[in-house]
């Protein structure tokens, strides 16, 4: 790792910190600093892996950037339900006036996935929650049969 220079070391922390995949971040150094490098490589300044051999130095430099990317999210307006909604709206409307009635229906779709929560944590929550709710239903009636069957077994083995 010596034989890379300071500014292409920092470049692969940079990327690896900004989640770029190891064989990415290997070719976007390789093409900025001319030198041959490969996704093991690369992938040794991903400071959050186990076999990470980088100094304390560069270690420093990619939690500082991975805080920053992680926290600069929210600035990124695609980021935003929001702003997805509003281009979505467009779209529909535009794919609307264009006569592309399949389209603007999938955005519609779309938008109403993202208003649902369907890719949130939250409906995975509520999906966990029904399905538990349909499998003590489920386990209670399977009881309730039992119950009744061993009645019927029961009255049935009594003389009559």
């Amino acid at each position: 790792m010596s034989d890379l220079s300071h500014g292409a070391k920092v470049r692969l922390v940079t990327l690896m910190a900004q989640f770029c995949g190891p064989a990415e971040a290997a070719k976007i150094v390789s093409d900025e600093y001319g030198v041959t490098i490969d996704r093991r490589t690369a992938w040794k300044y991903d400071a959050s892996k186990k076999g990470c051999s980088i100094s304390a130095r560069y270690r420093r430099l990619f939690q500082e950037i991975r805080d920053r990317w992680l926290n600069d999210m929210a600035a990124i307006p695609i980021a935003q339900q929001g702003h997805r909604l509003r281009l979505l709206d467009r779209l529909a409307t535009r794919l609307e006036d264009q006569g592309d009635y399949g389209g603007a229906l999938r955005a519609i779709e779309q938008a109403a996935k993202e208003v649902g929560g369907i890719f949130t944590n939250e409906r995975k929550a509520l999906v966990t929650a029904s399905v538990r709710k349909v499998q003590t239903t489920a386990a209670e009636a399977r009881a309730e049969l039992a119950a009744r069957l061993n009645a019927c077994v029961e009255a049935s083995l009594l003389p009559g």
